[in-house]
């Protein structure tokens, strides 16, 4: 049971990094048993546990350079999972100089860095290893990304980056401080124009994910239109100017999370915004589409809610236009009756955003 335990563990925390779907990980896997004539993962994990850790970190280290692709690399999950169990057999120093060693590759490297916040062992000894050229792109991104570094530490990483490695900062502070968050932020646009060429793409979701924190935090505390209009120009700056889709999605998703009323209206009505990102804009803010219609004495008032339902019908709006004309703030008619019956056949229920 244990060793079932710890396999599962470490299979979803590779799993999860990797960003790999559960059923390519079945195909590799099976691809895996019929090569090594195995049956089940426990006897995979059991073989892997039988090495020694350095027989072990042979085997990985060769294997890796043979395999071509991720998905090919899925096969290593017993390995990896089996070498997570041998934790308490490395010391500090020797994940450091592991982590830095050229021969061995991201897959490896990563579990090494598991190893390290598993032991519990100093993060911050971790930092250095951003600037070594020695260690890849990918081992620093998974060091920002797992590492129990204070909100202080993980401000130093990304004031000291540009690249992939600040995202991963950002998505991590705005997790726990989003006014932290904010100021950064704030710090990019301070190097001039957002889309300029001095500010990296990497920089400009950064911006995204910063905005978008601190406004849905604080939402409440808005006291204007003019306490947001600036960083609204900005994040529609972003959109309409960059020809990075991964960016120009971030700024939507920004948008969305500001909750503002007319901001919802220019984002649904906006015929170059993707309709999926329209769906993510919908769901993010029925709360705001239910106050709206609280407010509301026609349809009229609430048109581009009744266009967002054509779109991707929410069945929390149904049940909030039921009630408003029940309690006589809408008068009721048979297109009204109408669209309430579709969104309620065809629509989803939405866990509301607080």
């Amino acid at each position: 049971m244990r060793k079932k335990y710890i396999w599962t563990a470490g299979l979803s925390l590779l799993l999860v990094s990797a960003l790999i779907p559960r059923t390519v990980y079945a195909q590799a896997l099976q691809v895996f048993r019929n090569s090594e004539s195995h049956t089940s993962e426990d006897e995979l994990f059991a073989e892997k546990t039988a090495y020694t850790k350095a027989d072990l970190i042979k085997e990985i280290t060769e294997l890796e350079k043979e395999l071509d692709s991720p998905n090919d690399k899925l096969t290593l999950l017993p390995h990896y999972t089996a070498l997570i169990e041998k934790a308490a057999e490395f010391s500090q120093d020797e994940l450091i100089t592991l982590i830095r060693d050229e021969d061995t590759l991201s897959g490896i490297d990563s579990a090494f860095v598991k190893i390290y916040v598993v032991n519990n062992y100093d993060v911050s000894n971790l930092i250095p290893l951003l600037n070594d050229e020695s260690v890849a792109q990918d081992t620093k991104e998974y060091i920002v990304a797992k590492s129990k570094f204070s909100v202080r530490e993980l401000c130093s990483v990304f004031n000291n980056h540009t690249d992939n490695i600040s995202v991963i900062a950002m998505k991590r502070i705005a997790a726990n401080d989003s006014s932290k968050a904010f100021e950064l932020a704030n710090s990019i646009t301070q190097k001039g124009n957002i889309n300029s060429l001095d500010i990296t793409d990497e920089e400009r979701i950064s911006y995204c994910l910063g905005i978008a924190s601190y406004f849905e935090r604080y939402k409440d505390a808005i006291d204007s239109k003019e306490d947001i209009s600036p960083y609204v120009e900005t994040l529609k700056e972003i959109y309409s100017e960059s020809s990075v889709e991964l960016v120009k999605n971030q700024s939507i998703y920004a948008l969305s999370r500001i909750c503002d009323y007319e901001l919802f209206k220019w984002l649904i009505n906006n015929n170059e915004i993707d309709f999926l990102l329209k769906v993510s804009v919908i769901e993010r803010n029925v709360s705001l589409m239910k106050q709206q219609i609280a407010g509301a004495r026609t349809v009229d008032d609430i048109d581009t809610i009744m266009y967002a339902m054509e779109l991707h019908p929410v069945i929390n709006i149904a049940e909030a236009l039921e009630e408003s004309v029940a309690k006589g703030r809408i008068s009721s008619s048979d297109e009204l009756s109408d669209s309430i019956d579709f969104i309620i056949k065809n629509g989803v229920k939405v866990v509301e955003k607080s």
